[in-house]
């Protein structure tokens, strides 16, 4: 692939990317989303980020073979204990990373 073209896929991916996002602000203006609609993308948000944390707790439990004493797997579960109980983000990312921190620590010890 010459230089040119591959600035030209580059350019055409960045504009494409852009009109995708920018078309919502402009028909935004036009007219109101319909209720179900906006229903629906309320849950867009946590099917995102669950979708990004859950391979990287899943994934390398499955690899080490013990899943339940793998200390992401121990994080997340308190992580998730937290979150229900505080209803604080911060809370439940500070619970979650020191959690995680301190069963990576004492992991060789187990």
């Amino acid at each position: 692939m010459s230089t040119a073209t591959m600035w030209l896929v580059i350019f055409a991916g960045g504009l494409g990317t852009f009109l995708a996002r920018y078309s919502f602000f402009w028909l935004s203006d036009r007219k109101a989303l319909p209720k179900e609609w906006v229903r629906v993308l309320r849950f867009v948000p946590p099917g995102v980020l669950g979708a990004l944390i859950i391979p990287g707790v899943v994934v390398p439990s499955l690899h080490s073979g013990n899943v339940l004493l793998n200390p992401r797997v121990l994080a997340a579960l308190i992580s998730i204990l937290v979150a229900w109980r505080t209803k604080n983000v911060m809370i439940t990312f500070a619970a979650g990373m020191g959690s995680l921190w301190l069963l990576q620590s004492i992991e060789p010890l187990l």
